[in-house]
């Protein structure tokens, strides 16, 4: 079949394609359209147009060979901020950055424990003086005030100096203040500081397999007789293979 350019500028219209037969038709469909035309009005071959993998959701993308750049953030930054202009009855400027720092660096070495101990001597909490709202029942919802303070060497004596707010958590690198709420809930209760402990891993999971069990299950394999790899001797005796014969039936 040989197509002209006559041909071509009357399939734009509707009624070109009601002209064809049911087989020129039906390849027409499928290839979505006419065949491309050579200069010399003979058709030439025709690629179908096959569609690329990103209009599938559902299949993988082919792999780039790009490295995966991966980002170590720091969970608890130190924050280099200019001292606080707002509270002049505070003395935030007498805390340098080299003071900040350190304390910065010295509070997240320590332990859960101490660093918690350590946190709740920095935070005095101090009846409301002033109150600018009135309840007839006594109710607030403000029942104290907090206080914060940072260490400072003073001709080589360890002084506190309070601080604002702002100054107190961007030296320790805290962004909320959730951390000092349940700290400010122990000291209520605790005064002395006896319950400011860590009670992480004192609690064992519920899908922990004792310890007998695992002994009983590391006879089982033994009493099979593993042998060491004789293709890797860099994973002997790390790694022991059972022979190939054996079954979970056998």
């Amino acid at each position: 079949m040989v197509i002209t350019n006559q041909d071509i500028e009357r399939a734009d219209l509707p009624i070109a394609f009601t002209e064809m037969s049911v087989t020129e038709a039906v390849e027409h469909d499928r290839l979505g359209g006419l065949p491309n035309v050579s200069d010399n009005g003979e058709a030439a071959a025709v690629t179908p147009m096959v569609p690329s993998l990103a209009s599938h959701p559902g299949r993988r993308r082919a792999k780039s060979g790009e490295v995966k750049v991966t980002q170590d953030k720091q969970k608890h930054p130190f924050i280099d901020s200019s001292p606080c202009e707002r509270y002049f009855r505070k003395h935030c400027e007498d805390i340098t950055r080299e003071n900040n720092f350190t304390i910065w660096n010295s509070f997240w070495e320590e332990q859960y424990e101490s660093k918690l101990k350590g946190l709740a001597s920095c935070v005095r909490l101090i009846p409301v003086n002033r109150r600018r709202v009135k309840f007839t029942k006594q109710i607030f919802k403000k029942n104290e005030s907090r206080l914060y303070f940072l260490p400072k060497v003073v001709q080589h004596l360890t002084k506190k100096i309070q601080v604002c707010k702002k100054t107190f958590m961007n030296t320790l690198g805290l962004k909320t203040d959730g951390l000092i709420t349940e700290l400010c809930k122990k000291i209520k209760s605790d005064i002395v500081g006896q319950n400011v402990c860590e009670n992480s891993g004192k609690r064992a999971p519920q899908n922990k397999v004792s310890v007998e069990i695992r002994e009983k299950v590391t006879s089982h394999i033994n009493g099979f007789k593993p042998c060491t790899p004789h293709f890797q001797r860099k994973n002997a005796p790390i790694v022991k293979y059972l022979p190939s014969s054996l079954t979970i039936e056998n």
